[in-house]
């Protein structure tokens, strides 16, 4: 479930991208970046998690 709201914050940012600047280079640059952004959290929490699990 995470990869696919990954996956649809990232198409989000492209086109946000997109209509902000009208070039696919700019959608391709704020589809990554969302992209990047959502993995490094999701990362983040996944840890978080195992952390809070190993503690009980």
């Amino acid at each position: 479930m995470v990869v696919w709201e990954t996956l649809v914050m990232a198409a989000i940012g492209a086109v946000l991208g997109y209509m902000a600047f009208g070039t696919y280079w700019h959608g391709a640059l704020f589809g990554f970046l969302a992209f990047a952004i959502m993995a490094t959290g999701n990362r983040v929490v996944h840890e978080m998690e195992q952390e809070r699990l190993k503690r009980r």
